[in-house]
């Protein structure tokens, strides 16, 4: 039941308007970012970047311009639409007539999820970052089949070891708080305002709070965006004593964004268990 349940996941999420609403307004941020630029003066039309350049946008146009808040709140969305399925339109008692258990249900629901939000967050990066390397020609002293050969996993490695686990950091909230509330406006509601709330915080207030929840337990921490930021350059080992970073560190972020994420959803299969009885 595990495949059919991940196949009916993506299909409700497929046939959803405002699924396709948040694809397009994905798509237009990804599109401003990149215009935009992450430098002053990085739109006059004399602008040369250099590879210390092409290194840092690798790491910005996704922290900056797509992990702020546009891709959590697509992510909740997401989420949101599958509770108000489970909920609404009953899908959970229909998938359980045919046979589905809650354990292959609740994980069948969230890979499908996990496997959506992860695409789109690697192609929004992507198209991001070429469409601004594009409109400021390139890279000097780089051909673009170097720019694209070794940009793939750089782009990849910040996605999968960032941005995946700060994106299943408010999956799981969302899908828990979606489960308690057998709402998906309070899913919406309560972890997109979190969302928004630590985007205005790190913007205005980061300086005045704590610097363990920033470095550790903000949904994108900076001893881990940090570590990744310049991985694999010339410039790695200075920036690990410049500012006491260690794999470890890095390892334990992630296990904090994963581990509320596994909680979310371990808790969401007791109340989705529930409803079985």
């Amino acid at each position: 039941m595990l495949p059919k349940t991940y196949i009916n996941t993506l299909k409700n999420l497929f046939r959803s308007k405002t699924f396709w609403l948040m694809v397009c307004l994905l798509a237009m941020a990804a599109a401003r970012g990149a215009y935009n630029g992450y430098y002053g003066g990085d739109n006059d039309p004399e602008t040369v970047l250099y590879y210390n350049d092409y290194i840092q946008v690798i790491s910005n146009s996704c922290i900056s311009t797509l992990l702020q808040y546009v891709m959590p709140i697509f992510a909740i969305i997401n989420v949101a639409l599958v509770i108000n399925r489970d909920y609404g339109d009953k899908f959970f008692e229909i998938e359980k007539s045919a046979g589905a258990k809650p354990s292959l249900y609740v994980m069948g629901r969230t890979a499908a999820l996990t496997t959506v939000n992860g695409i789109a967050l690697v192609i929004a990066h992507f198209g991001c970052f070429y469409l601004y390397i594009y409109t400021r020609n390139g890279i000097d002293g780089m051909t673009w089949y170097q720019i694209l050969s070794d940009s793939f996993i750089r782009i990849l490695r910040v996605d999968l070891f960032v941005a995946l686990p700060c994106i299943l950091f408010y999956m799981g909230t969302a899908y828990l708080i979606g489960n308690l509330f057998k709402s998906g406006v309070a899913a919406t509601v309560l972890t997109s305002s979190y969302a928004i709330g630590y985007f205005l915080i790190n913007l205005i207030f980061r300086h005045r709070i704590g610097e363990t929840y920033f470095n550790y337990f903000s949904p994108v921490p900076k001893k881990l965006r940090q570590y990744f930021h310049f991985y694999d350059t010339e410039w790695f080992e200075e920036l690990l004593v410049n500012f006491d970073l260690s794999v470890g560190k890095a390892a334990f972020c992630i296990a904090f964004l994963c581990g509320i994420f596994t909680l979310g959803v371990a808790l969401s299969y007791l109340i989705t268990r529930r409803r079985n009885a």
